[in-house]
Order: structure tokens, then sequence, then C-alpha cells
């Protein structure tokens, strides 16, 4: 419509909702817990706007003083596992919101979230009041490098909601948010009942109002004034209602943020919402009509490619590519959408759980009061270890530089050289059998193909040190599994930690209850930030593909 906006993008916290009875709780829990006294609502209300870090240091000069970083960064941590535990017990939606959105989006006016609070914060908050499928694009504080009142935050929000910069309006309550809007060059439109610490009155936005029944009168009014900026016809919206998508991930169809964030791209998309683990035939049924899909560990090969004369483009889901048949793919004319390394942190701190678990001896402490037992386990530290690395592609350079804090000696192995990457961490490059022999911790960072199928197996297994540990969070297939079972039970290696098996679930019970193995269920992509991650790389790659054989060896 003419006369409105074509995109508005709100603040959520004091604009949208109040969230703050929830934020003051989540807060005083927190600060009870370092002996810390509470703080009144009032007070809460003057610290946030500009992000957790900056509303936690406000609250501890109130309560006593400031902290280390390190006891600031905690306290964060805390705060935040505190609040995500029930993000709406009080929160509100204010009066005439919700039917105002509804009237937007019915008018054609694309919607979007702009937050300083942290991205997966915001996802909880909208999933829980059920409002994400309003927005085409939403954005947290964690989501840039430079949030609110930088203009990047309001560019990110844009992009992601697939439009221009023109016709853009923001609304919000702050300061903080009419400053961001200003550096982008927008109008803005502030509520009155928010979280300022000023009148909204005296903020120089564009326009105040005092309740939603007001804002599309106010818009309609900015719109006709003509000098803000407008040209006189919308933006493209940037998706197509003729492409068809597929989303055969079970965990994608099942993430509310990366569905609205999907659906803001492309009008049709079929999502695999019976929770079904697709291969071969109806893997097929399921993609076939198709122009686009979004895969995960589904096998594309050519037998399932070939029969699939619709799909032209696939978005990859997750950082493995040995379930897609490369070549197959290319010859077939279809392309493919990757972006590499975006789960690494996330593996990479498994991998130091795993190693500290495996040297404190952490499972079989546990285990031993569980079964009303009670003493003392030595164990060994990570620090000062030498640790090698199979395989130093974007996880083994996140996890090399991780392990330097711990003081470790990293020694890497990699059929390509990267000599850059050793003079800047001082990491060494080094032989297998080397590696193998020197090693007080061994961990797996390779693709499975022919070339690594057992490439660890009993014959090299057999170099490491009796008192060195295994861990595998890649691929299943990497390790001899009925070797390393041997040596474990035969105490030539202290332990051993996989997230992945050469068959999933494990069938080798006897390895999986050996005292010094620990596993779990292929977790390592499988926290919060990286879904987010590998999902939106997976979105970008339906847009931005090439010939799959670019990604030949990556994977």
């Amino acid at each position: 419509m003419s006369d409105l906006p074509a995109a508005i993008i709100f603040d959520l916290d004091g604009t949208l909702i109040d969230s703050m009875p929830d934020v003051r709780r989540a807060l005083n829990v927190t600060l009870a817990e370092d002996g810390r006294p509470p703080l009144t609502l009032e007070q809460v209300r003057l610290l946030v706007g500009h992000g957790a870090r900056p509303m936690i240091e406000g609250a501890l000069r109130l309560t006593g003083g400031l902290a280390t970083d390190a006891d600031i960064d905690g306290f964060r941590a805390r705060y935040l596992a505190h609040y995500a535990a029930d993000p709406v017990a009080c929160t509100e939606v204010y009066p005439g919101v919700r039917q105002v959105l509804d009237d937007l989006r019915a008018a054609g006016v694309v919607l979007g979230i702009c937050s300083n609070k942290p991205s997966i914060m915001v996802g909880k908050v909208l999933d829980a009041l059920g409002m994400v499928p309003l927005f085409a694009g939403i954005t947290g504080g964690d989501d840039v490098e430079r949030g609110k009142p930088h203009a990047d935050h309001l560019r990110e929000t844009l992009r992601r909601m697939r439009v221009g910069a023109e016709r853009v309006v923001m609304v919000g309550d702050s300061g903080t948010d009419v400053a961001a809007a200003r550096n982008a060059g927008m109008p803005v439109v502030v509520v009155e009942f928010g979280y300022c610490e000023r009148p909204a009155t005296q903020l120089g936005a564009d326009a105040v109002i005092g309740h939603f029944d007001q804002l599309l009168p106010v818009l309609a009014r900015l719109v006709s004034q003509g000098s803000l900026g407008y040209t006189s016809e919308p933006s493209s919206f940037g998706w197509s209602a003729m492409t068809r998508v597929a989303v055969a991930s079970r965990s994608f169809s099942r993430h509310p943020v990366l569905r609205a964030e999907l659906l803001s791209r492309y009008a049709t998309v079929t999502f695999n919402d019976a929770g079904q683990s697709l291969s071969g035939d109806e893997l097929v049924a399921f993609l076939s009509g198709h122009d686009k899909a979004i895969t995960a560990l589904e096998i594309l090969d050519e037998s399932v490619l070939s029969r699939l004369p619709d799909l032209k483009v696939v978005g990859k889901y997750g950082v493995g590519l040995d379930m897609i048949d490369l070549a197959a793919m290319s010859r077939l004319g279809k392309k493919l959408g990757w972006i590499g390394g975006v789960n690494k942190r996330s593996v990479s701190e498994l991998v130091i759980a795993f190693a500290i678990a495996l040297l404190r001896h952490i499972p079989q402490g546990n285990a031993l009061i569980r079964d009303g037992d009670w003493r003392q386990l030595m164990g060994r530290q990570l620090s000062e270890r030498t640790v090698g690395i199979i395989g130093c592609g974007h996880i083994g350079k996140d996890l090399s530089r991780l392990l330097k804090a711990f003081g470790c000696r990293v020694l890497v192995h990699d059929i390509r050289d990267f000599p850059e990457f050793y003079a800047e961490t001082g990491v060494e490059k080094m032989a297998l059998e080397s590696l193998l022999a020197e090693a007080d911790i061994v961990t797996l960072h390779l693709p499975f193909d022919v070339s690594t199928r057992n490439i660890l197996s009993a014959e090299r297994l057999a170099l490491m040190h009796p008192g060195s540990i295994l861990i595998n969070a890649a691929r299943g297939g990497l390790v001899d599994e009925a070797a390393l079972r041997a040596m474990l039970e035969a105490g030539k290696l202290a332990g051993a930690a996989f997230d992945v098996f050469a068959t999933e679930p494990p069938e080798d019970r006897a390895l999986i209850d050996l005292p010094n193995f620990l596993c779990t269920p292929h977790v390592g992509g499988s926290a919060e930030e990286a879904v987010l991650a590998m999902g939106r790389a997976a979105i970008t790659g339906l847009d931005e593909a090439c010939d799959p054989l670019k990604f030949a060896s990556q994977g």
C-alpha cells in the first residue's frame, strides 16, 4: 500500500513486549547467588536497552561494585541461563501490538526485529509468545560486530528481511533506537511506555505514540509528508513465490527462527514436519517437484539425484559433505550452497570437554558416587599436554588456537600445507606416524572418504603410548573401532571419546560399556549458536550456490 512503509523494523523489549519482570527476576536470582541485594523494577528499567553486559555492569555497580572481566562474563552466563529457563513467565505483549502487526502484514508491510538481546534469547521469547512467523528478519545483539546504535545492526536486519533501505521505518523506545535509526538514515517512531531513561518526547524521534492503535495513522502521515527520503515505489522484497523449496532436515524443520527466516525468502516451502529420517525412495518422493532443497545427513548419491530432474540447488545444513556425491551432482547440472566451518567452535569446545573429562576421570567419578562410593581419582591437567590434531581445516585451526590458551604443544597432520597458519600460531606440522607416537591426546578432524576410511588402523593405533587418549568428533569410519576396543581393554590406551561411529547408533556394546570410553550421540554441532549458523548458511546457500566440485576435499 502506498500510504504505508514497505518495511518496519521493531525493537523488541520495551517496544513490543514488557519483559522487565522476567529480566528483573533472572537478574535478582543471579545477584542473590553472589550474596548481593536485589534491585527494584525501576532500577532495572534504567539499566536495560544496551545489551546484557552493560546491564550487568550497571547492576554490579549498584550492588557492591564491579568484579573482574572474568567474573562479569560468568555472571552474564548465569543470568542468561536463569532467563532462558522461562523467558516469558511474566512477560506480556503490549496492548494493541498483535492486531497492528496483523494489520501491517495484511497490508503487505514486511516486518523485522532488531534487538540488542542475544539472538538465542530473542528466538526463545518470540517462539514462546507465538510471534516468530510474523517477522521476515530477526537479529540479536550478537549477530553483528556492532549492535545498536550502530547502523550495521539495522542493515543486517534489512538484509535478513530481504528488503532495500527505502521506505523503511524504525519503531523503538529508547535513545539507542533513535540513534541507530538516524545512523542508518531512516525515520523513527518512539513509544512512550518503554524503557527509556528520558521522556520519549525528548529523544528527537519523528513521532511519538502512547498506544499501538496510533501507529498506522502516524506511519501514513510520515509517508504523506514525503520528506523522509522515501521513493515512490516500494523496494523489492527479494523472494519468489514460484520457487519450491523442500527441507529434508528434521532439526531445521523444527527450528522456529530458521523456519521464519526461510519463509521470509520463499513462499512455497515443504518442511519435514513428520520428523522422518529420509533416504532412498522416501527421500526422492519428499524432494520431487521442488526446485531447491535443504539437506543435512540425507544421502544424496547418483541414484537419488538422477531421479530429481526439477531439483536445481541444494543448500547444505551442516559442515560435512561426505553424504553428497559431488561429482554426480555436478555431472547432473545441480548446484550446491555450502559454507565450511560454521560450527567449528561448537565442535572445538566438545573436543576440549572430552579431553578434560577423560584426563580427570569425570565419567568414572560420577559413576563412583552414583554407586555409593567415595574416593579420589588422580587425574591429569590438559594444560601443557601435547595434542595431535589430524586434519587442519576449519575445526583443526580453531581448536589449535583454543589449545594454545592452555599452553599445549600442538602438532598437526594434514595432506595440505598451511605455512602462514603454522608461523602465526606456533603449531608444528608432522607426519601422521610421528604425531601418533608423540601426542598425549590425538583428535580427528577429517572428512570421510576412501582415503580416510580406517585411517587409524590397528597398526597406527599401536603407535600411541599407553597414557594417551583418542578423540573422534569428526566422522565415523575413521577409526578401526574393534582394534580400539581391544587396546582400551588391554590398557594400551588411557581412554577414548567418540561423538561419531561407523554405524549410528553404535552396535558394539562392549566398546560403549568400557569405563574408559566416553561417547555422545553425534552432538558436535548441536549447540544453539551452531544450529543457527548452520541453518543460516544453508539458507544463504540456496541463493549463492555453485558447482559442487568447487567444494571437493573441503568437507
